[in-house]
């Protein structure tokens, strides 16, 4: 059979006994060497054209088609699956741009999120400390916590350390500069520290918080984060005394019974007087519970 196109040659050599009908088996005459020759060169411009016909399968790095169409779609299929013959482009150095398709990069860190600006290189964000999240910086997207109680808010604690982020609200002094957004919020109203380095958190150990009055009228005078000193409001008990100068009273105890005593006044005139009642106790206060006090640094 004449051999018309580069897919009918053999293999073998000597099987190829001629081209497009021209013999070139042995002891063939010289012009038809010639003519093979040509014959071969049109051949090859046809199987470059895509117009003879051939083609080159996947396995020998071709498209398996002869137009461009059916190369794509060959392509796209052997890019993946089980049966593919395209497995990796380890070969290609230069890593795709964005505008072509591509990240920009030749390589990502794992588990890192992939950020694109639209233009040059993807940005890459690195998990970071645990409990991070995405937030914007206002240019672009950083790794960070996000603060949702501001700086010099106090909270109590279950615990008897301080968690991160927060600070003893023991009247401590602290630096400016490590702890300089705590500083912008309360500046000096709890102490200067060292007048230049430090300043001073409130020292809520063993106090009662009380709001600010504010130009209310119930504390009136108070400086906004200023201590007050514990105080009782005056009680009297009004008497008359009998012919010997004592009035009976009947009191409760703390176990629930009741105390009767006779309550002497020093006169017998019968006269009304006003009796104050003196209390030993070192304080006055409600029932507690004691927890740490801490301020958001």
């Amino acid at each position: 059979m004449a051999k018309t196109k580069i897919s009918e040659y053999d293999v073998v050599a000597s099987n190829n006994t001629d081209i497009n009908g021209i013999n070139i088996a042995e002891s063939c005459p010289p012009s038809g060497i010639n003519n093979a020759l040509r014959e071969i060169m049109s051949d090859l411009k046809d199987f470059q054209a895509g117009t003879s016909g051939d083609i080159l399968p996947l396995a020998s790095g071709g498209t398996n088609a002869n137009n461009a169409t059916d190369a794509r779609t060959n392509l796209s299929s052997a890019k993946s699956g089980a049966n593919s013959d395209i497995t990796s482009l380890s070969g290609l150095t230069t890593a795709l741009s964005v505008a072509q398709g591509g990240t920009g990069s030749s390589s990502i860190t794992a588990n890192s999120v992939i950020l694109g600006n639209g233009t040059s290189a993807v940005q890459t964000v690195a998990p970071s400390t645990s409990g991070n999240v995405l937030v914007s910086n206002g240019t672009t997207w950083i790794s960070g916590l996000v603060e949702t109680i501001p700086a010099g808010a106090v909270q109590y604690f279950a615990m008897n350390t301080a968690p991160s982020g927060w600070l003893k609200a023991n009247g401590q002094a602290v630096s400016r500069t490590t702890y300089a957004t705590l500083f912008s919020a309360i500046g000096t109203t709890f102490g200067s520290g060292d007048g230049s380095t430090t300043f001073n958190v409130p020292d809520l150990r063993g106090e009662f918080v009380r709001g600010w009055d504010d130009s209310r009228g119930i504390d009136s005078g108070r400086a906004f984060g200023s201590w007050q000193t514990q105080n009782t409001n005056k009680e009297e008990l009004s008497m008359s005394t009998s012919a010997n100068g004592s009035t009976p009273i009947t009191a409760p105890t703390e176990d629930g019974s009741t105390y009767s005593a006779w309550l002497t006044c020093g006169r017998n005139d019968g006269a009304s007087r006003a009796l104050r009642l003196r209390m030993n106790n070192t304080e006055t206060r409600p029932r507690n519970f004691a927890l740490l006090a801490c301020i958001k640094s």
